[in-house]
């Protein structure tokens, strides 16, 4: 049985426009501070794959991401498109890849209940991190308002009203796993529900019968970076 991973998906879309994604070991780790080093890693990865473009110029991009042709925009941003290194952003995901397979969240989960299972009250864990917000939920139901880095919520029917692992200014890598539940994911925000807006954005939802309303570039849209849903 071949196990299913998100590597595998972003490795068939870089084969698609003819560029490899570098393989990397598979991670000596499997747990939460594990995750928590691979993202600030990946995130790392992605700040230097975009080091080439100005802050002006990253502004741009994403004030003109879902309408690129427009008035005289268009060739400024094909421009500054030639500036990114599609190869280098790619590979920028390699260990956050090799981490997100699904023995291995399994392997987190049991982590995580090791780790906070003790706690009471439906968010087991929060802190600011130099990701962002990172959140454990616990099993029941939760409500999630705030835009988060990280959200690892071990079930429940919860409701997603943030960006759920949609990139964010200063969140240019947002992740969430959720191990179950008929959850909601209800946002009015633009690159939500695993999308990457020069970045990347993950959501990898392990069950239930879910609801997904959002607005455009969102639901796994990749925007010179990469989205999954």
């Amino acid at each position: 049985k071949k196990d299913w991973s998100t590597g595998s998906v972003i490795h068939e879309a870089a084969r698609l426009i003819d560029l490899e994604v570098r393989e990397t070991e598979k991670p000596a780790e499997i747990s939460f501070p594990a995750l928590l080093r691979i993202m600030e890693e990946t995130k790392s990865n992605v700040e230097r794959a975009l080091s080439n473009l100005t802050l002006d110029e990253k502004a741009m991009m994403q004030e003109r991401a879902l309408n690129p042709w427009d008035d005289n925009a268009w060739n400024d941003i094909l421009r500054i498109s030639m500036k990114i290194n599609r190869a280098e952003l790619l590979d920028a995901f390699s260990p956050l890849l090799s981490f997100l397979t699904r023995d291995n969240l399994s392997l987190l989960k049991k982590d995580l209940i090791s780790r906070f299972g003790q706690n009471s009250g439906p968010i087991l864990y929060e802190a600011m991190t130099p990701l962002g917000k990172v959140i454990v939920g616990g099993p029941g139901p939760n409500i999630y308002n705030e835009d988060a880095a990280l959200i690892l919520d071990l079930g429940g029917d919860d409701l997603f009203l943030n960006n759920a692992g949609g990139t964010r200014s200063g969140i240019p890598v947002a992740l969430v796993i959720d191990w179950g539940g008929n959850d909601r994911y209800l946002s009015k925000e633009n690159f939500s529900h695993g999308a990457g807006l020069l970045g990347g954005g993950f959501l990898i939802d392990m069950g239930g019968d879910d609801t997904f309303v959002s607005l455009e570039g969102s639901k796994g849209g990749g925007f010179w970076g990469v989205g999954v849903l």
